[in-house]
């Protein structure tokens, strides 16, 4: 396996910082967390395309640094984009309301399924007919969680050969005063939720890379 695509540690080395930190961040976390529970409970009633969503978001520690207008003037059907944490899908989502699918042997977190749409594996036709009703779905092709540094690990095709155009997507995200990587290979889903809310923020940066379009020849 190829270090030089994954983030095997959470904490490469002692961080003094941090050990002071956390007695706030354990309160942090405390706080965070009963948010995080109605914003489970909020997102089954607010639409995906509601402002507060966002600022819920923000307030858990999630912040995302994207030319907002500039996806919404997109009107993309599908979009592929590199896998970093579990919590790609939510990012996307809170940009544009759309679908999900991710290309994971393991099962997506439970709460993901509160909020967002996740697609599965035999859910083709669900996708076609997702995008017919202009829902855009985004992709998450590689099997495994990524650095985001090197490129994608283990492209595989999945959804998106419903349509001749598909947007590219780049995610990475970085954690300012603290340098806590945000979801190692082997880490579990609620581990990295808890550094999520634990940590003052978390950034994550989208970027729209271009489009790739079939070729008339290629059938997928």
């Amino acid at each position: 396996m190829n270090s030089i695509f994954f983030q095997f540690y959470r904490i490469k080395s002692s961080n003094l910082w941090l050990i002071l930190y956390s007695p706030f961040g354990l309160c942090l976390f405390i706080i965070r967390f009963f948010i995080f529970l109605y914003v489970l409970f909020v997102s089954t009633i607010l639409p995906h395309s509601s402002s507060l969503r966002r600022s819920l978001f923000l307030i858990l520690g999630i912040s995302i640094n994207v030319d907002e207008e500039y996806f919404r003037k997109l009107k993309a059907k599908f979009l592929i984009a590199n896998h970093i944490s579990d919590f790609d899908p939510i990012i996307m989502n809170l940009i544009i309301p759309c679908a999900a699918y991710i290309n994971n042997t393991n099962n997506p977190p439970c709460y993901l399924n509160w909020l967002c749409q996740i697609l599965k594996q035999d859910d083709g036709d669900n996708a076609y007919e997702l995008s017919m009703k202009n829902i855009p779905i985004v992709c998450f092709p590689e099997q495994s969680k990524t650095n985001g540094r090197f490129g994608l690990f283990k492209f595989t095709s999945c959804l998106y050969h419903h349509d001749s155009l598909v947007h590219m997507i780049f995610l990475e995200a970085k954690r300012p005063f603290f340098k806590v990587s945000i979801s190692p290979l082997s880490s579990y889903w609620l581990t990295d939720l808890f550094w999520i809310l634990f940590l003052p923020v978390t950034i994550f940066k989208v970027k729209h890379l271009g489009t790739l379009e079939k070729e008339e020849s290629e059938t997928k």
